[in-house]
């Protein structure tokens, strides 16, 4: 075969597995944001301070899928999804990868702002919401899975209400119980791989020891089932 053949043969090649790399995009993070909206909250996600932080400036080829979801008084809520698509860095384009990062912030923003609170709930569906994002998770095969859940945690339904000092009483007494009654509705699956962020800025000492009572036993929950649990009013990874 000619050398020229061959050249040209190799290039062809070359240029069909860059183009097949595009094509077959990867999700290397996958992510699930919640925000209550039962109540005012002193922490907010916001979209700049969120993908800051997932390490695009030192690879922007990356591929995210962010999910944005909130709790209220029902099972069913709104979700929205964006997504930015792997690209190969050999055939990319950075000015055009900026823009498009840029795009991608924008639409996030869009849905974040769209889940503001608008006047309190008169119940909180708090850990079903928070378990079926953490299973869809689980099933993920992204590189980096992500919880980021903006919210005081206190559970306030018809069967059980954090408000309730009795049950506060049995949630440091005997968490199991409480444990036993949240995974009966919605049962945990395995989280290995999974980071769980419980954000939320207390604005009193009160309301702290109040929030830590109740953001221990999720953080002990979720890790009894392999995620990685963090408690701040930051999403700060990095």
């Amino acid at each position: 075969m000619k050398p020229t053949i061959v050249y040209i043969m190799l290039l062809w090649a070359a240029t069909y597995c860059l183009n097949s790399c595009n094509n077959s995009a990867i999700t290397n993070i996958d992510i699930a944001v919640i925000v209550d909206k039962t109540d005012r909250m002193t922490a907010y996600p916001n979209a700049n301070e969120i993908i800051s932080q997932l390490g695009l400036q030192d690879n922007p080829w990356q591929g995210v899928r962010i999910t944005a979801t909130y709790i209220s008084d029902r099972d069913i809520n709104d979700v929205s999804v964006v997504t930015l698509e792997s690209e190969n860095e050999w055939s990319g384009n950075k000015m055009i990868r900026k823009a498009k990062i840029e795009h991608f912030t924008k639409e996030l923003q869009q849905c974040l702002t769209g889940m503001k609170y608008n006047g309190t709930c008169p119940y909180s569906i708090v850990y079903r919401t928070i378990a079926r994002q953490a299973n869809r998770l689980a099933a993920s095969t992204a590189n980096r899975k992500l919880l980021l859940v903006y919210s005081d945690l206190y559970e306030n339904d018809t069967a059980l209400n954090f408000y309730d000092p009795r049950v506060i009483n049995r949630l440091q007494t005997n968490p199991r119980s409480i444990t036993a009654q949240l995974e009966a509705t919605v049962p945990l699956k395995p989280l290995s791989g999974l980071q769980l962020w419980l954000l939320y800025n207390p604005a009193s000492f009160s309301q702290n020891n109040r929030y830590m009572t109740v953001a221990t036993f999720y953080q002990q929950l979720f890790s009894v089932h392999g995620a990685i649990t963090h408690i701040s009013n930051k999403f700060q990874p990095l």
